[in-house]
């Protein structure tokens, strides 16, 4: 059984997605950020997938921030990843120490992706993510500006993609992915958002981080142009 997330619907999906909102034009090189997580290993397998339709020259960069122990295994298996599907991949190495903090990390991992000689930079934040940052700016204090499908060279085809559409995607496709286990400290805001608030939101209205994430994209972005507009 194929599920929701076969190719039928998945890469159709992100295919479509690439082309509407014109993410990238034909021939243009768009490095592909991977951590080994399950999103981004699912986008590269995705992108792969529907190449021939958006015409992308793929490689991989793959970021080492050195925070924790294991992360420089992590940066091997994307290594490995593109390298066994003929993709040039770039690593970087930051090293950066345990104390780093998040808004360290994310400053140096952009600060690396702007050195790249690319046209586009594909993120592989999804649904959730979207929901989460969201909700992370209003606890804040600091708008709900959320995220965009195109920011400067940084693109995103997965934003309206759930979660488990990209599990289901890799189950489908035998492919494996690297476990990042801070994902799981509940310490860190992001992760009780998406542990603790997000599966309330459902329980209390099954549903409601989709209804969520559709209101925040009408919000912040009319759609793909019309032709003749």
């Amino acid at each position: 059984m194929r599920g929701r997330a076969g190719p039928g619907r998945l890469r159709h999906r992100v295919g479509a997605t690439i082309r509407d909102r014109v993410l990238w034009l034909p021939g243009q090189r768009v490095a592909v950020a991977v951590s080994g997580g399950a999103d981004s290993v699912a986008l590269l397998d995705v992108l792969l997938e529907t190449r021939r339709w958006h015409g992308a020259r793929l490689e991989v960069v793959t970021v080492d921030h050195g925070t924790r122990p294991g992360s420089g295994e992590d940066a091997s298996f994307v290594w490995d990843l593109a390298r066994a599907r003929g993709l040039p991949v770039i690593r970087v190495d930051l090293g950066l120490g345990a104390q780093a903090s998040e808004a360290v990390c994310r400053e140096a991992r952009y600060a690396a992706f702007a050195r790249l000689r690319v046209d586009r930079v594909a993120l592989a934040h999804h649904r959730e993510d979207l929901v989460e940052t969201v909700l992370l700016q209003l606890v804040r204090g600091t708008g709900a500006h959320g995220m965009s499908w195109v920011r400067g060279p940084y693109v995103r085809p997965l934003l309206d993609v759930p979660r488990e559409d990209l599990r289901r995607w890799l189950a489908w496709r035998g492919i494996g992915w690297r476990e990042d286990p801070t994902n799981q400290e509940r310490h860190r805001l992001r992760n009780r958002l998406r542990h603790e608030v997000l599966p309330l939101l459902e329980e209390v209205r099954p549903g409601a981080v989709g209804a969520f994430a559709r209101s925040v994209l009408a919000g912040l972005d009319p759609g793909p142009p019309r032709s003749g507009s």
